[in-house]
């Protein structure tokens, strides 16, 4: 729910208290453990706080049936002081960004938008009836003052309260950055304003885009119009950039070899974008609408070509014996003349659209010719049968370039040779081993789930590599193992200050993944608020090698709230109970890897690690409605605050894996990972991974502007998981992280403008 609906929901009675956000405190619905972002609702007695999406679900429903639930309610309510239960008609509405400044930086956004010429991606098509904070009067907590709009400047906002004006600076949560805090250069990444602005609007549509409102030239054009909408909706994917570029690109298997610097041709342009847009499964299935089958139907039905591009001028009237004919009724030679009008009209359309195909083939040509993604010093290859981009030097500058345009599609990216830059002997087992031996952790047996507790550390690392100094069962085999949770939490950075700045310094693609980088929304969280916990964390674990570990997961299939890179920055090859090496090819095999990734094996010399299986986030529910599908199958249950996948109960082997694509056309991208390799996973992927070999990798998280939406969807569906679930918490704070870097890009934009204005 936006902003703007929760101030509808405030009573005319009730006033708006200001509450000042507190330094290094994050506060929290005390239902969904919801992050609070702005307006929320308050008890005047014991501060229980609720945000806008519990209070809309608590005041709409009728008090009965929330008596009747109770304490089995999801988003039960906790008690007021002596017991007393809290009625949303008793709280107080509350919000944390003063006065009007929200809606005064939505305003600066679509002025900025224009006058910049960014493309705008919400409905906001004028912005002169825009709704108007209520002003707020005196109450118990605080006060909230009227905004004076004619005495603001600069980033100071005047409220007028009791004795009058006084300009006051806006609270630091609120700082708008200065001229001199971002340097704007034709080289950099720029598009991190734009896309966090687009982002943020999004989030704040509540009404859809309002359509054409140009008169029709008669009643049966506008019927015509009304009658084909459904049919250009239906082949829209086939007028994509995707099918203007394959009509001339060539078969992915003519690719260099992997380690083979990318060389600039011809034929490449066209090769990036086929490759770049990705498979798209086709629908064929028509769901016509009442209308459409009228103006398409009868003995006049005139005959489409698949593309629409066609140009029909059949009879009107059947060719049919006079006898048939004759018997036409009025409703049928109406049926024919609007159909002849819908004709006539897509012959207009087909002549227009043939048109603009050509333009759009010239301008998406030259615009890739343009880009510098194809420069020959960026080196790369096409892994997963053309599908997963693969950079082959991570201190490329120009990477990040290329990486874009396979991100904002939603697609994992690989970086080889990280370990080329690493220190290696602070990655191995035997230093962790010394340094770290005794501390006490617990381990999960991968086979079962089950966990071991009160183990030293030390009995992990020994037998990494060495199968006979392992921990074993009780039939008495050694146990594959992995870490839970070491280092735990946020002690990365305290415990292991060396690797933590050999990994940072070291990560590819810093515009995205450091801390401070251009790209990373996180980063433009002011030092006000408390950091969201981003990692680096460890994933430590032995491999499962034989043939029936390959129907289980050293990590089951999940998804994160964030994006993430995952490093592979050791391999251990255990030694004892024979060789392993045929069992490890047939598990890549049957894994469906590609030709490519086994050359890696075979040509390279290169020591795989993992075997991930990650999917499109757009292809969630349908993985989601298999896995509840097999599970009513094997008799289990499906409670409503669980999920398949946010469980994390699920390994996807060979056979759900065929399933899952011939029953909802889903296909994944199958990687090894191999030593140096760095996998890039966007939000609301599912992915899964299965360790080959004995294997050290760190995981950093970063927001996206190109997936932020997944982010913002992701916290709305962890607020329906169970109290006891590790996702439950929104530690992410995504609402406030758009909100200050879309803050952050105005800020920019302005003092850029001021800069021009000068020269």
């Amino acid at each position: 729910m936006s902003e703007k609906e929760a101030m509808m929901m405030v009573e005319p009675h009730q006033k708006v208290a200001w509450k000042r956000a507190v330094r290094g405190v994050r506060e929290m619905c005390d239902v969904c453990e919801t992050t609070l972002f702005n307006i929320h609702w308050v008890c005047r007695k014991c501060g229980f706080g609720v945000c806008l999406d519990c209070y809309r679900l608590r005041k709409s429903r009728p008090r009965s049936e929330t008596e009747e639930m109770g304490d089995e309610e999801v988003f039960s309510w906790l008690k007021c002081a002596k017991g007393q239960s809290h009625e949303p008609e008793n709280l107080m509405p509350t919000q944390i960004i003063p006065g009007t400044a929200l809606y005064n930086i939505g305003d600066m956004v679509h002025a900025a938008r224009g006058k910049w010429g960014i493309k705008a991606n919400c409905p906001c098509i004028s912005r002169q009836n825009k709704s108007v904070l209520r002003p707020a009067v005196t109450n118990g907590m605080s006060q909230l003052p009227s905004i004076n709009p004619s005495a603001s400047s600069g980033n100071e906002t005047t409220f007028s309260g009791g004795g009058g004006p006084a300009p006051i600076t806006t609270p630091e949560p609120d700082h708008v950055p200065k001229a001199d805090s971002t340097d704007i250069r034709s080289e950099e990444p720029l598009k991190t304003d734009s896309s966090a602005s687009n982002s943020n609007s999004e989030l704040k549509a509540i009404r859809p885009p309002c359509p054409d409102t140009a008169p029709p030239s008669s009643a049966l054009h506008w019927l015509a119009d009304l009658a084909t909408q459904k049919a250009k909706e239906e082949t829209k994917e086939a007028r994509s950039l995707r099918s203007v570029l394959n009509k001339e690109s060539h078969s992915p298997f003519g690719l260099d070899s992997f380690n083979s610097t990318a060389k600039v041709s011809p034929l490449t342009p066209k090769l990036f974008n086929s490759l770049l847009l990705g498979p798209t499964a086709s629908n064929n299935k028509t769901e016509g609408s009442s209308l459409r089958d009228l103006l398409h139907s009868g003995p006049g039905k005139l005959p489409q070509t698949p593309l629409d591009t066609g140009i029909p001028f059949p009879p009107v009237f059947s060719t049919s014996s006079a006898g048939v004919k004759s018997k036409a009724s009025l409703p049928n030679f109406l049926d024919h003349i609007i159909a002849s009008v819908v004709e006539n009209k897509k012959t207009s359309d087909a002549s227009k659209r043939a048109c603009n195909l050509t333009d759009t083939q010239k301008e998406v040509k030259e615009m890739v010719m343009g880009l510098n993604v194809l420069d020959p010093h960026t080196s790369h290859s096409w892994l997963c049968d053309g599908r997963l981009l693969c950079l082959h030097d991570p201190s490329n500058k120009n990477n990040w370039k290329i990486f874009r345009e396979c991100w904002k599609q939603g697609q994992p990216v690989l970086v080889s040779g990280v370990h080329k830059k690493l220190k290696s002997e602070l990655w191995k087992p035997e230093a962790f081993s010394q340094e770290f031996g005794d501390q006490d952790v617990d381990l999960v047996n991968c086979r079962n789930c089950a966990i071991i507790s009160d183990v030293k550390v030390r009995d992990f690392w020994d037998g990494f590599e060495i199968i006979c100094k392992r921990l074993r069962s009780e039939d008495g085999q050694p146990m594959v193992l992995k870490l839970k949770d070491w280092p735990p939490g946020e002690d990365f950075r305290d415990m292991m200050p060396t690797r933590f700045e050999d990994l940072m310094e070291n990560l590819p693609l810093p515009e995205y993944t450091k801390r401070d980088g251009r790209l990373n929304l996180a980063s433009r969280l002011p030092s006000y608020f408390v950091r969201p916990d981003l990692g680096p964390k460890m994933y430590n674990a032995y491999g499962l090698i034989t043939a029936e570990d390959r129907r289980v997961g050293t990590t089951n299939l999940h998804l994160d709230v964030s994006d993430a890179v995952n490093v592979m920055v050791y391999v251990g090859i255990p030694i004892g109970e024979g060789a392993h090496d045929e069992e490890v090819l047939k598990t890549i095999d049957e894994g469906d890897a590609d030709e490519v990734t086994k050359q890696r094996i075979h040509d390279g010399k290169e020591k795989p690690g993992a075997l991930w299986h990650i999917y499109a986030a757009k292809d969630a529910e349908k993985i989601r409605e298999l896995l509840r599908k097999v599970g009513e199958e094997q008799g289990q249950e499906n409670p409503p605050d669980h999920d398949p996948i946010h469980d994390q109960s699920w390994y996807l082997d060979q056979t759900l894996r065929k399933r899952l694509y011939e029953e909802y056309g889903v296909q994944g991208w199958a990687i090894v990972q191999f030593l140096g390799d760095a996998v890039f996973i966007p939000a609301g992927a599912p992915h899964q991974v299965h360790n080959l070999y004995s294997c050290i990798k760190v995981a950093e998280d970063f927001v996206s502007p190109e997936h932020v939406k997944h982010c913002f969807r992701l916290t709305q569906e962890f607020r329906h998981l169970s109290n006891t679930h590790t996702n439950h918490e929104d530690k992410l704070q995504v609402k406030n992280i758009i909100y200050h870097a879309v803050k952050d890009a105005v800020g920019t934009l302005k003092a850029h403008e001021s800069k021009l204005a000068r020269s």
